[in-house]
């Protein structure tokens, strides 16, 4: 894969600290997923969300969800949230 396609992947402070939180198994599922997702970012398909949160897009890992922006100028995804299905869309 060319240099120019490698996307980083950042996490905000709250989905840094809700990874703390969850099982480690799960957080370890969840940091592969987005990383595989940052390898791949133009062959992997993105949910892109509704509502108040249009703009950003989802991705399902288990029963986790977590929520992202994509800056292709910058090739970064910034994940804002992570949680659990029931409860990751409450603001």
């Amino acid at each position: 894969m060319p240099e120019s396609e490698l996307y980083s992947v950042e996490f905000s402070k709250q989905a840094r600290e809700t990874l703390k939180k969850i099982p480690a198994k799960d957080a370890k599922q969840i940091i592969g997923k987005l990383m595989r997702l940052a390898a791949n970012i133009h062959e992997i398909p993105h949910e892109a969300m509704k509502g108040n949160w249009q703009g950003y897009f989802r991705i399902r890992i288990g029963d986790y969800r977590a929520i992202y922006a994509i800056y292709h100028e910058r090739r970064l995804i910034i994940v804002v949230k992570i949680g659990h299905r029931r409860e990751v869309y409450d603001e």
